[in-house]
């Protein structure tokens, strides 16, 4: 597998210290109308949370309970599958999206 990108809603403590690490992956909006956020937090946009799914055979999200069912629709719609780790009330979840891409057998051991 590879880690196409992350997904937030906002620049949270967990993208900017991705930021500071020179943002690693590469990022995607997940929440329009928070540009001029990112923007002055310094993260560098590739694209919407819809253009990351696009990519992808497989969403790995962490998104709370009732976001991760309105996202678990956009899968669907787009014909891909959502993994939603630790889905338990007394869990809390991570604050970002996943996206995995599948590669051939030849690509193993790869990440």
């Amino acid at each position: 597998m590879e880690l196409v990108g992350i997904a937030d809603v906002a620049p949270t403590l967990s993208v900017r210290a991705l930021v500071e690490k020179g943002m690693p992956y590469a990022f995607y909006n997940a929440s329009s109308g928070n540009e001029q956020a990112l923007a002055e937090a310094g993260v560098p946009v590739s694209g919407s949370f819809e253009d990351l799914v696009s990519q992808v055979d497989i969403m790995l999200d962490a998104a709370p309970g009732g976001i991760g069912a309105k996202n678990k629709e956009l899968y669907a719609r787009m014909g891909r599958k959502g993994h939603f780790p630790g889905r338990r009330e007394e869990q809390r979840p991570m604050c970002f999206s996943t996206a995995m891409q599948t590669m051939p057998p030849e690509s193993a051991g790869t990440i």
